[in-house]
């Protein structure tokens, strides 16, 4: 509580006069897969570095719009607030040992670990190679897995993305009705279950 570390660099440091991109790395439990699970607003352009420098990514804009509404707290907070673009890594499984009498060394999976530490060797490497600050772009991005791939867009498709999608469903919708390859009763019936 208080995050009194990342306030104070974030107020003295003197390595805070030359930042401009934060990455912070959480384990909000000791093992699992790690998720990019926050971001700064204007994120596009970070987010396609982010991409070149660490290939496939697990996460998406759905969990981190909806972390944003509950009432977590960690030191990116303080580093967002301090005008710094960046990402946020977190480990999740076992999210029950965090912070309690129970957290120990034992219980860090070491593979966990490992996929930590490629990001910020990735985020190091990539970085530290191209020139900072990132272009000023106020959009932001959508993003999220589907298979081995992560993919990304900018959220001003997303209107558009989502006509085109319901014109596609609304085509399929009729020609299933009227071919009665889809049974007019059972469409409407999976169509509301899944819309469930």
């Amino acid at each position: 509580y208080g995050l009194f570390g990342a306030e104070a660099f974030a107020r003295e440091h003197p390595w805070m006069e030359s930042a401009v991109l934060v990455f912070n790395f959480e384990a909000q439990g000791p093992q699992g897969p790690v998720y990019l699970f926050e971001t700064t607003s204007g994120n596009w352009p970070l987010l396609q570095h982010w991409q070149r420098a660490a290939g496939y990514t697990r996460g998406d804009s759905i969990g981190a719009a909806v972390y944003d509404q509950l009432n977590f707290d960690n030191d990116f907070r303080i580093f967002k607030e301090s005008g710094l673009a960046g990402l946020g890594f977190a480990a999740i499984a076992d999210m029950a040992y965090y912070h309690s009498a129970k957290d120990s060394l034992a219980r860090l999976n070491l593979d966990t670990l490992a996929q930590q530490g490629s990001y910020a060797l990735a985020a190091a490497q990539y970085f530290g190679d191209i020139d900072l600050p990132l272009k000023n772009d106020p959009g932001n991005a959508v993003y999220f897995n589907f298979g081995p791939w992560l993919f990304i867009y900018p959220e001003s498709w997303s209107q558009p993305l989502a006509a085109v999608i319901s014109v596609l469903a609304l085509a399929v919708f009729l020609w299933g009705a009227a071919s009665k390859r889809v049974p007019f009763k059972g469409t409407i019936t999976a169509a509301f279950v899944h819309g469930l």
